[in-house]
Protein backbone atom coordinates (compact mmCIF):
# COMPACT_ATOMS: atom_id res chain seq x y z
CA UNK A 1 0.00 0.00 0.00
CA UNK A 2 2.93 2.36 0.52
CA UNK A 3 3.41 2.40 -3.24
CA UNK A 4 -0.11 3.75 -3.73
CA UNK A 5 -0.33 6.70 -1.31
CA UNK A 6 -1.86 9.00 -3.92
CA UNK A 7 -4.55 6.47 -4.86
CA UNK A 8 -5.21 5.87 -1.15
CA UNK A 9 -5.74 9.58 -0.56
CA UNK A 10 -8.18 9.71 -3.49
CA UNK A 11 -10.01 6.64 -2.17
CA UNK A 12 -10.45 8.01 1.34
CA UNK A 13 -11.00 11.62 0.26
CA UNK A 14 -13.72 10.71 -2.25
CA UNK A 15 -15.42 8.41 0.25
CA UNK A 16 -15.27 11.02 3.03
CA UNK A 17 -16.81 13.75 0.87
CA UNK A 18 -19.54 11.39 -0.38
CA UNK A 19 -20.51 10.14 3.10
CA UNK A 20 -20.47 13.60 4.71
CA UNK A 21 -22.49 15.03 1.85
CA UNK A 22 -25.01 12.24 1.35
CA UNK A 23 -25.46 10.94 4.90
CA UNK A 24 -24.85 14.00 7.13
CA UNK A 25 -25.38 17.27 5.24
CA UNK A 26 -28.18 16.27 2.83
CA UNK A 27 -30.58 15.29 5.69
CA UNK A 28 -30.07 18.78 7.17
CA UNK A 29 -31.43 20.31 3.98
CA UNK A 30 -34.32 17.84 3.94
CA UNK A 31 -35.09 19.13 7.44
CA UNK A 32 -34.99 22.70 6.16
CA UNK A 33 -37.23 21.72 3.25
CA UNK A 34 -39.97 20.28 5.47
CA UNK A 35 -39.66 23.14 7.97
CA UNK A 36 -40.12 25.63 5.13
CA UNK A 37 -42.96 23.55 3.69
CA UNK A 38 -44.71 23.58 7.06
CA UNK A 39 -44.45 27.39 7.24
CA UNK A 40 -45.53 27.94 3.62
CA UNK A 41 -48.59 25.70 4.16
CA UNK A 42 -50.02 28.42 6.42
CA UNK A 43 -48.83 31.31 4.21
CA UNK A 44 -51.46 32.79 1.90
CA UNK A 45 -48.85 34.03 -0.60
CA UNK A 46 -47.40 30.51 -1.09
CA UNK A 47 -43.90 31.71 -2.00
CA UNK A 48 -42.14 28.52 -3.04
CA UNK A 49 -38.81 30.11 -4.03
CA UNK A 50 -37.25 28.93 -0.76
CA UNK A 51 -38.28 25.35 -1.49
CA UNK A 52 -36.86 25.52 -5.00
CA UNK A 53 -33.59 26.89 -3.64
CA UNK A 54 -33.35 24.05 -1.12
CA UNK A 55 -33.99 21.28 -3.66
CA UNK A 56 -31.34 22.72 -5.99
CA UNK A 57 -28.92 22.72 -3.05
CA UNK A 58 -29.79 19.06 -2.40
CA UNK A 59 -29.22 18.33 -6.09
CA UNK A 60 -25.76 19.92 -5.86
CA UNK A 61 -24.93 17.88 -2.75
CA UNK A 62 -26.05 14.65 -4.44
CA UNK A 63 -23.93 15.40 -7.52
CA UNK A 64 -20.88 15.99 -5.32
CA UNK A 65 -21.77 12.79 -3.49
CA UNK A 66 -21.92 10.94 -6.86
CA UNK A 67 -18.55 12.36 -7.91
CA UNK A 68 -16.94 11.43 -4.57
CA UNK A 69 -18.02 7.80 -4.86
CA UNK A 70 -16.81 7.57 -8.47
CA UNK A 71 -13.37 8.92 -7.55
CA UNK A 72 -13.18 6.60 -4.55
CA UNK A 73 -14.20 3.43 -6.36
CA UNK A 74 -12.06 4.00 -9.47
CA UNK A 75 -9.06 4.55 -7.18
CA UNK A 76 -9.96 1.43 -5.20
CA UNK A 77 -10.12 -0.66 -8.37
CA UNK A 78 -6.55 0.27 -9.23
CA UNK A 79 -5.23 -0.29 -5.71
CA UNK A 80 -6.85 -3.71 -5.45
CA UNK A 81 -5.74 -4.72 -8.95
CA UNK A 82 -2.08 -3.97 -8.21
CA UNK A 83 -1.97 -5.37 -4.66
CA UNK A 84 -3.96 -8.56 -5.42
CA UNK A 85 -1.69 -9.36 -8.37
CA UNK A 86 1.35 -8.85 -6.13
CA UNK A 87 -0.17 -11.10 -3.43
CA UNK A 88 -0.90 -13.86 -5.95
CA UNK A 89 2.64 -13.71 -7.33
CA UNK A 90 4.15 -13.85 -3.83
CA UNK A 91 1.89 -16.76 -2.87
CA UNK A 92 2.96 -18.71 -5.96
CA UNK A 93 6.67 -18.02 -5.38
CA UNK A 94 6.35 -19.12 -1.74
CA UNK A 95 4.32 -22.25 -2.56
CA UNK A 96 6.44 -23.53 -5.43
CA UNK A 97 9.60 -23.55 -3.28
CA UNK A 98 8.18 -26.21 -0.92
CA UNK A 99 9.54 -29.76 -0.92
CA UNK A 100 8.14 -32.64 -2.95
CA UNK A 101 6.83 -34.29 0.24
CA UNK A 102 4.73 -31.20 0.99
CA UNK A 103 2.86 -31.53 -2.32
CA UNK A 104 2.38 -35.27 -1.81
CA UNK A 105 0.88 -34.67 1.66
CA UNK A 106 -1.63 -32.00 0.57
CA UNK A 107 -4.55 -31.95 -1.87
CA UNK A 108 -3.62 -30.01 -5.01
CA UNK A 109 -7.10 -28.48 -5.20
CA UNK A 110 -6.90 -27.25 -1.58
CA UNK A 111 -3.52 -25.62 -2.20
CA UNK A 112 -4.79 -23.78 -5.28
CA UNK A 113 -7.91 -22.61 -3.42
CA UNK A 114 -5.87 -21.38 -0.44
CA UNK A 115 -3.57 -19.47 -2.76
CA UNK A 116 -6.54 -17.78 -4.45
CA UNK A 117 -8.07 -16.98 -1.07
CA UNK A 118 -4.83 -15.35 0.01
CA UNK A 119 -5.00 -12.86 -2.86
CA UNK A 120 -8.73 -12.21 -2.32
CA UNK A 121 -8.18 -11.62 1.42
CA UNK A 122 -6.78 -8.15 0.72
CA UNK A 123 -9.85 -7.18 -1.27
CA UNK A 124 -12.20 -8.28 1.52
CA UNK A 125 -10.27 -6.56 4.33
CA UNK A 126 -9.58 -3.36 2.38
CA UNK A 127 -13.18 -2.82 1.32
CA UNK A 128 -14.60 -3.69 4.73
CA UNK A 129 -12.27 -1.23 6.49
CA UNK A 130 -12.66 1.61 3.99
CA UNK A 131 -16.27 1.26 2.85
CA UNK A 132 -17.95 -0.16 5.95
CA UNK A 133 -16.09 0.68 9.16
CA UNK A 134 -14.82 4.10 8.03
CA UNK A 135 -18.20 5.16 6.62
CA UNK A 136 -19.97 3.97 9.78
CA UNK A 137 -17.65 6.05 11.98
CA UNK A 138 -18.16 9.15 9.81
CA UNK A 139 -21.95 8.72 9.87
CA UNK A 140 -22.10 8.23 13.65
CA UNK A 141 -19.82 11.17 14.47
CA UNK A 142 -21.45 13.48 11.91
CA UNK A 143 -25.03 12.66 12.95
CA UNK A 144 -24.11 12.86 16.63
CA UNK A 145 -22.68 16.36 16.26
CA UNK A 146 -25.69 17.63 14.29
CA UNK A 147 -28.25 16.13 16.71
CA UNK A 148 -26.32 17.36 19.75
CA UNK A 149 -26.73 20.96 18.64
CA UNK A 150 -30.46 20.39 18.06
CA UNK A 151 -31.31 18.34 21.19
CA UNK A 152 -28.49 16.70 23.21
CA UNK A 153 -30.92 14.14 24.65
CA UNK A 154 -31.72 12.75 21.21
CA UNK A 155 -28.00 12.55 20.36
CA UNK A 156 -27.27 10.64 23.58
CA UNK A 157 -30.19 8.24 22.93
CA UNK A 158 -28.85 7.43 19.47
CA UNK A 159 -25.33 7.09 20.87
CA UNK A 160 -26.48 4.53 23.46
CA UNK A 161 -28.36 2.64 20.74
CA UNK A 162 -25.26 2.52 18.55
CA UNK A 163 -23.06 1.26 21.41
CA UNK A 164 -25.55 -1.48 22.41
CA UNK A 165 -26.07 -2.48 18.77
CA UNK A 166 -22.33 -2.76 18.09
CA UNK A 167 -21.63 -4.71 21.31
CA UNK A 168 -24.45 -7.20 20.68
CA UNK A 169 -23.51 -7.62 17.02
CA UNK A 170 -19.80 -8.08 17.81
CA UNK A 171 -20.50 -10.60 20.60
CA UNK A 172 -22.77 -12.84 18.52
CA UNK A 173 -20.62 -12.53 15.41
CA UNK A 174 -17.55 -13.64 17.34
CA UNK A 175 -19.51 -16.61 18.71
CA UNK A 176 -20.56 -17.52 15.17
CA UNK A 177 -17.11 -16.99 13.68
CA UNK A 178 -15.70 -20.37 14.76
CA UNK A 179 -18.49 -22.12 12.85
CA UNK A 180 -17.80 -19.96 9.78
CA UNK A 181 -14.12 -20.89 9.89
CA UNK A 182 -14.98 -24.57 10.31
CA UNK A 183 -17.34 -24.34 7.33
CA UNK A 184 -14.62 -22.73 5.21
CA UNK A 185 -12.18 -25.49 6.18
CA UNK A 186 -14.75 -28.17 5.34
CA UNK A 187 -15.45 -26.49 2.01
CA UNK A 188 -11.74 -26.47 1.19
CA UNK A 189 -11.49 -30.14 2.13
CA UNK A 190 -14.45 -31.05 -0.08
CA UNK A 191 -12.98 -29.04 -2.97
CA UNK A 192 -9.67 -30.86 -2.58
CA UNK A 193 -11.35 -34.27 -2.43
CA UNK A 194 -13.43 -33.53 -5.53
CA UNK A 195 -10.41 -32.24 -7.43
CA UNK A 196 -8.31 -35.29 -6.57
CA UNK A 197 -11.18 -37.68 -7.34
CA UNK A 198 -11.58 -36.17 -10.80
CA UNK A 199 -7.80 -36.27 -11.37
CA UNK A 200 -7.63 -39.91 -10.25
CA UNK A 201 -10.81 -41.01 -12.00
CA UNK A 202 -9.02 -43.82 -13.85
CA UNK A 203 -7.54 -45.32 -10.67
CA UNK A 204 -10.90 -45.16 -8.86
CA UNK A 205 -12.60 -47.01 -11.72
CA UNK A 206 -9.78 -49.51 -12.20
CA UNK A 207 -9.54 -50.51 -8.51
CA UNK A 208 -13.34 -50.42 -7.96
CA UNK A 209 -13.04 -47.60 -5.44
CA UNK A 210 -16.24 -45.82 -6.41
CA UNK A 211 -18.30 -46.83 -3.35
CA UNK A 212 -15.56 -45.88 -0.90
CA UNK A 213 -14.91 -42.52 -2.58
CA UNK A 214 -18.65 -41.80 -2.75
CA UNK A 215 -19.02 -42.61 0.96
CA UNK A 216 -16.12 -40.36 1.93
CA UNK A 217 -17.49 -37.45 -0.13
CA UNK A 218 -21.01 -37.99 1.24
CA UNK A 219 -19.78 -37.89 4.85
CA UNK A 220 -18.10 -34.54 4.29
CA UNK A 221 -21.04 -33.07 2.33
CA UNK A 222 -23.52 -34.15 5.03
CA UNK A 223 -21.35 -32.55 7.70
CA UNK A 224 -21.08 -29.39 5.59
CA UNK A 225 -24.87 -29.28 5.11
CA UNK A 226 -25.60 -29.53 8.85
CA UNK A 227 -22.99 -26.90 9.64
CA UNK A 228 -24.43 -24.49 7.06
CA UNK A 229 -27.98 -24.87 8.38
CA UNK A 230 -26.75 -24.14 11.93
CA UNK A 231 -24.80 -21.08 10.74
CA UNK A 232 -27.78 -19.70 8.80
CA UNK A 233 -30.10 -20.19 11.78
CA UNK A 234 -27.57 -18.44 14.02
CA UNK A 235 -27.46 -15.51 11.58
CA UNK A 236 -31.28 -15.37 11.58
CA UNK A 237 -31.28 -15.07 15.39
CA UNK A 238 -28.75 -12.23 15.18
CA UNK A 239 -30.94 -10.43 12.64
CA UNK A 240 -33.93 -10.83 14.97
CA UNK A 241 -32.07 -9.19 17.86
CA UNK A 242 -30.84 -6.35 15.62
CA UNK A 243 -34.36 -5.74 14.32
CA UNK A 244 -35.72 -5.45 17.88
CA UNK A 245 -32.99 -2.94 18.76
CA UNK A 246 -33.82 -0.83 15.68
CA UNK A 247 -37.56 -0.92 16.39
CA UNK A 248 -36.88 0.06 20.00
CA UNK A 249 -34.71 3.07 19.21
CA UNK A 250 -37.17 4.37 16.61
CA UNK A 251 -40.00 4.21 19.16
CA UNK A 252 -38.00 5.83 21.98
CA UNK A 253 -36.57 8.64 19.84
CA UNK A 254 -39.92 9.47 18.26
CA UNK A 255 -41.76 9.18 21.58
CA UNK A 256 -39.57 11.79 23.19
CA UNK A 257 -39.41 13.71 19.91
CA UNK A 258 -43.19 14.18 20.02
CA UNK A 259 -42.90 15.56 23.54
CA UNK A 260 -40.18 18.00 22.46
CA UNK A 261 -42.30 19.03 19.46
CA UNK A 262 -45.32 19.58 21.69
CA UNK A 263 -43.22 21.92 23.82
CA UNK A 264 -42.00 23.76 20.72
CA UNK A 265 -38.40 22.63 21.24
CA UNK A 266 -38.00 20.89 17.87
CA UNK A 267 -39.59 21.39 14.44
CA UNK A 268 -41.40 19.05 12.07
CA UNK A 269 -38.30 18.84 9.88
CA UNK A 270 -36.33 17.47 12.84
CA UNK A 271 -38.39 14.27 12.66
CA UNK A 272 -37.29 13.87 9.03
CA UNK A 273 -33.69 14.52 10.05
CA UNK A 274 -33.80 11.95 12.86
CA UNK A 275 -35.42 9.31 10.66
CA UNK A 276 -32.84 9.92 7.91
CA UNK A 277 -30.00 9.39 10.38
CA UNK A 278 -31.60 6.26 11.85
CA UNK A 279 -32.01 4.75 8.37
CA UNK A 280 -28.47 5.71 7.29
CA UNK A 281 -26.74 4.54 10.46
CA UNK A 282 -29.04 1.54 10.90
CA UNK A 283 -28.23 0.28 7.42
CA UNK A 284 -24.51 0.38 8.18
CA UNK A 285 -24.95 -1.14 11.65
CA UNK A 286 -27.05 -3.97 10.22
CA UNK A 287 -24.12 -5.21 8.17
CA UNK A 288 -21.57 -4.72 10.99
CA UNK A 289 -21.62 -8.42 11.89
CA UNK A 290 -20.85 -9.35 8.29
CA UNK A 291 -18.04 -6.79 8.26
CA UNK A 292 -16.41 -8.28 11.37
CA UNK A 293 -16.82 -11.79 9.96
CA UNK A 294 -15.28 -10.81 6.61
CA UNK A 295 -12.31 -9.16 8.31
CA UNK A 296 -11.69 -12.21 10.51
CA UNK A 297 -12.15 -14.53 7.53
CA UNK A 298 -9.87 -12.40 5.38
CA UNK A 299 -7.22 -12.46 8.10
CA UNK A 300 -7.52 -16.24 8.33
CA UNK A 301 -7.26 -16.59 4.54
CA UNK A 302 -4.15 -14.39 4.51
CA UNK A 303 -2.27 -16.69 6.91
Amino acid sequence: LRKHKFLLSLTFGGMFIAVIGGSVIAPIFYKKFFDALNIIAFDQNKDISVLVSIIFTILGINLINWLGWRVSWFSTNRIEGHVMADCLQRAFDYLIEHSHNFFISNFAGSLVQRMNRFSRAFEAIFERVFYDISTLIIKIVGAGIVLYFIRPGIAFAMGIWVIIFLCVSFYFTKKKLKYDIKAAETNSKITGMLSDAVSNHGSIQFFSGFKEESRRINDEITSFKKLNIFRWDFAAYIDAVQAILTIGVEFIVFYYGIKYWGLGLISLGTFVLIQSYIINIGGSLWSFGRVVRDIYQGSADAK
